[in-house]
């Protein structure tokens, strides 16, 4: 007990400035190396005895050490998960922020633990407050935010998920992050963006992973391409090409290694139902094996929706057997259900008689109201992206290192390479020239 004591006095005594945090840290940095001296019972005593919106920073030391001894064992520890969960929900996010590598490791194995418990609900609203807390900005990305959203999923929560993904996330710190942290932010929000049935979105998100550089094939980025084969199929009726500036080695494995995907969209790409659920059951087992074949039935049904939507532009009025025949619905059953869907979603605008079983297109309809909330909400985010590029502009304007950069390619682009003046017997002055002499310099001093 006196060692316990002894912690809970040291913890309690160097908390209240950011000096006393910095040296608490220090001090309590070898704990993870005497953790297994620290019984379960007795750091749970330790932390039992701290609040953690006062003693954020030592309690935060304590987890991350007892959070290295949990990474490679199996089982359960509900002492920790509870002191994390309160970590997080009643923390101070200024002490939170001063040690957020230690509170990424926390997360880390609160995360893993609360999928073993089957309990996902059990962690959204701690990450939330962790999210909202460690983040040096509300730009900034950090790895608790895919830990959340890989909880949203498990417990099939998503309003927590899409709040933070509506948010702007576009800073990235080399801190605590790697490269795998955002491509796992970038599957599991694309995942929260199809489940809610925003597949536009989902999309977009998915483009994301293909603009950041890479050297080699990270298994992340192919699961990203295979959702984004299936999603394209959703929202564009067809794979849409990678953008340009994506690596040309990336394109190239990518199509080496997700052959039966591609396979799908061939099929897709000549708008026949009888083409496409061939190509699904034949592919049918390796897209239920990996978690796809949910994707690839939405695909399906977007395929009867587009052609429905290619019969507006011919036909003003169409019985609905006739529809049904047209588009490979099973009956004119069918067809009703799949128009009353399309009209519920404004995808067509149409009307159905019931009694002659005749369906009427109708020009698309949008009320002044409606027309202008849109357009409104279009032109405040092309004004913020206006905004946040202005920054960006200025920032890399002032840059030291970007100006040094594009004074170097004048130079060369003018006078090509001084080693190359140097192999044609250029003479000193004519050196100087490329180089930019310094003001005062002659010739004769190079004599």
């Amino acid at each position: 007990m006196d060692r316990v004591e002894g912690a809970v006095a040291q913890i309690q005594g160097l908390s209240a400035t950011r000096d006393d945090w910095t040296q608490l840290n220090t001090q309590l940095d070898p704990l993870s190396a005497n953790t297994p001296d620290w019984e379960p019972a007795a750091l749970d005593a330790v932390l039992s005895q701290l609040d953690p919106a006062r003693h954020t920073v030592g309690c935060a030391c304590f987890l991350s050490a007892r959070a290295k001894l949990l990474a490679g064992a199996d089982g359960q520890d509900e002492g920790f998960m509870r002191h994390t969960r309160r970590l997080l929900i009643e923390g101070d996010a200024e002490q939170l922020k001063f040690v957020r590598l230690k509170v990424h490791d926390i997360c880390d194995i609160f995360t893993l633990m609360c999928r073993r418990s089957g309990n996902a609900m059990y962690g959204i609203r701690a990450l939330r407050e962790g999210v909202r807390k460690v983040a040096p900005s509300p730009d900034h990305l950090t790895p608790l935010h895919h830990q959340l959203l890989l909880l949203s999923l498990l417990s099939k929560c998503f309003k927590p998920a899409v709040e933070v993904l509506e948010g702007r996330t576009v800073r990235v710190g080399k801190e605590g992050m790697l490269a795998r942290d955002v491509l796992l932010y970038i599957y599991y929000g694309s995942m929260v963006f199809a489940a809610v049935k925003r597949y536009e979105r989902a999309f977009d998100t998915l483009q994301l992973a293909f603009t950041m550089p890479c050297h080699a094939l990270h298994e992340v980025v192919v699961e990203i391409y295979k959702k984004y084969v299936l999603v394209s199929l959703i929202v564009h009726g067809e794979v849409v090409a990678l953008p340009k500036y994506t690596t040309s080695m990336l394109q190239r494995m990518l199509k080496g290694c997700c052959g039966p995907y591609h396979d799908v969209a061939a099929a897709f790409a000549h708008h026949k139902v009888d083409d496409v659920k061939v190509s699904l059951a034949k592919h049918q087992a390796l897209l239920q094996t990996e978690g796809n074949w949910g994707l690839a039935q939405q695909a399906m049904s977007s395929t009867y929706a587009r052609n429905i939507q290619s019969l507006t532009q011919t036909f003003v009025t169409l019985s609905l057997d006739d529809i049904a025949r047209e588009v490979g619905l099973p009956d004119a059953s069918s067809a009703k259900s799949k128009i009353l869907e399309m009209m519920y979603k404004r995808e067509i605008s149409a009307g159905i008689d019931e009694s002659k079983n005749m369906v009427s297109f109708e020009a698309s309809r949008m009320s002044p109201q409606e027309l202008l909330g849109r357009l409104t909400t279009q032109i405040r985010v092309c004004n913020d992206l206006n905004e946040q590029m202005r920054v960006v502009d200025e920032t890399i304007g002032a840059s030291n290192i970007y100006l040094d950069k594009v004074a170097k390619q004048e130079r060369q682009s003018r006078w090509g390479e001084p080693a190359d003046w140097v192999a044609a017997g250029a003479s000193t002055d004519e050196m100087m020239d490329v180089a930019e002499k310094p003001p005062g310099f002659s010739s004769s001093h190079g004599r």
